[in-house]
């Protein structure tokens, strides 16, 4: 069994190294060692450490960004694209695994006696407050049909006006859940919509206009498809006053046919082919004079933007307000 050193760098918070679904493919066929030298690292975008270690660097980009390759050897993102054996495609929702994923899909055993349960109309769970506008003028145009709970720190309307708990069991009261992303970005999809499903809830789904690339679109409300928002609300009071109409919905396969197992696989293709390469083989970036340039003016790029991201922090709370008034 051949031996890999790697390293995990600029990660997200709570991110676990020793179990993630990149080392559970990879203890499949390889002796995985995590070392300070390694030979391999796998990089999300939460920092520069990435550009401290002279070895294969794999992106892993777990935000709506599109991977530079003029700094990374390969990468992992939502961006629809090919670039020979660099890329692949593999959103968010993949790493969550098991349980979200089966109970999204078992959602087609939906009753009767389930939807009598959803004693709540809609739900808006969210704390990030950097976010394309439209969410927000998703959640005012419904609240004018029927009130929205809106149980994150952001836009909160419980009582007491704190973030609700257990989100989940939230979601599983509501017939409807406002599933954005946190911006417009072809091929970004993460764990929104995915656990809308898994709470046996529609989702009113807006952020990847190829949604249906992952998702069946017969399964939920796929903002996309219409000319305004205000269309949205119609279909959403069209399906709320319709209880056959919503049981058929929610009957409706959640994933296209065959992207779970597929996509895995390939992506298991993708790291074994990286990883079954001698190391000095494996390097695909650009290593000429010129290359070394411009990692160096990226890096200097970068520490302005994190300076330039610590201001927006503080400013765009005041923008905000300013546009909703």
């Amino acid at each position: 069994m051949k031996q890999i050193k790697i390293k995990f760098i600029d990660m997200f918070p709570g991110f676990c190294p020793e179990n993630n679904l990149f080392i559970t493919l990879l203890r499949h066929k390889y002796k995985v060692v995590f070392s300070e030298q390694p030979d391999y690292i796998i990089a999300s975008i939460f920092g520069t450490e990435y550009l401290k270690y002279d070895c294969i660097r794999i992106c892993w980009a777990s935000e709506s960004l599109t991977p530079d390759f003029n700094l990374y050897d390969y990468a992992i993102g939502y961006d629809i694209l090919e670039f020979g054996d660099r890329y692949f495609r593999m959103p968010l929702f993949h790493f969550y695994g098991g349980n979200l994923i089966d109970t999204a899909k078992n959602k087609i055993k939906f009753t009767e006696e389930d939807l009598q349960k959803k004693k709540k109309f809609a739900n808006f769970v969210y704390s990030n407050i950097h976010a394309d506008i439209y969410r927000e003028n998703l959640l005012d145009a419904l609240n004018k049909y029927r009130t929205v709970i809106s149980a994150g720190r952001y836009r909160n309307n419980l009582d007491d006006g704190q973030p609700i708990k257990d989100k989940m069991a939230l979601l599983k009261e509501c017939k409807f859940t406002i599933a954005c992303e946190n911006s417009f970005y072809p091929g970004y999809t993460t764990e929104k919509i995915l656990e809308a499903f898994s709470a046996q809830t529609i989702p009113i789904y807006w952020g990847n206009p190829k949604i249906e690339l992952d998702f069946n679109e017969k399964a939920f409300i796929n903002c996309h498809n219409f000319s305004s928002i205000e269309e949205v609300v119609a279909e959403v009071q069209r399906i709320d006053m319709d209880d056959e109409l919503y049981l058929s919905i929610m009957r409706e396969r959640t994933f296209q046919k065959g992207v779970l197992e597929t996509r895995i696989e390939l992506f298991k293709q993708f790291l074994y082919h990286i990883f079954d390469q001698d190391v000095l083989e494996a390097k695909r970036r650009n290593e000429s004079v010129r290359g070394g340039l411009y990692e160096k003016q990226k890096n200097r790029e970068k520490l302005l933007q994190d300076i330039g991201n610590k201001c927006f922090d503080k400013v765009y709370p005041i923008i905000q307000k300013i546009r909703r008034n």
